[in-house]
């Protein structure tokens, strides 16, 4: 059983933390020709199995790079500094600030969640201005223990924002 595909190294790119996808979309097309089905179809079956198979490996790379929290953390797990499933311990501080938002949230009171919106730019400029430099560095591998330790704080954290704007847009706003 081979290893599984590392997208980076399929796209010939470094690992890193973000991506400029408008760089990347002449590959991705270069990638999606070179190894679409239909040009494989006078080959033997197992040629065709593999071109479909990279197919989608293109295409899910191309999905990943698209979304730059897929991309962190696609890349926070190449490095291995997360794993599938990890359940992270986030700072007491930042839980307590998100308890209030989220008790906020409950009142549905428009200009409460005006405040909820102000305070989530707020804290998530706050957090990415932290790591910022890291993030766009180029090279991911190259990131000191610390600093990777600070990208993933960010990362956990920056999720648990996206899921409470998920909320408010469920809720209209």
């Amino acid at each position: 059983m081979s290893s599984p595909i590392n997208y980076f190294d399929l796209f010939e790119i470094p690992t890193q933390f973000s991506v400029d996808t408008h760089l990347l979309k002449k590959k991705f097309l270069l990638l999606s020709r070179k190894y679409h089905p239909d040009f494989f179809t006078q080959d033997d079956t197992d040629a065709q199995q593999e071109a479909i198979e990279m197919t989608s490996h293109v295409n899910k790379a191309w999905q990943i790079f698209q979304d730059p929290l897929l991309t962190l953390q696609y890349a926070l797990l190449r490095l291995g500094a997360i794993k599938e499933g990890d359940n992270p311990t986030l700072a007491a501080d930042f839980l307590q600030e998100m308890m209030e938002i989220n008790e906020l949230l409950l009142s549905n009171d428009p200009e409460e969640i005006k405040q909820c919106v102000t305070q989530l730019d707020t804290i998530e400029i706050s957090l990415l201005n932290e790591v910022k430099n890291s993030l766009e560095s180029g090279n991911a591998a190259s990131v000191n223990p610390d600093e990777l330790e600070r990208i993933k704080d960010y990362y956990y954290k920056k999720k648990y924002i996206d899921r409470l704007r998920k909320r408010l847009d469920q809720m209209g706003h």
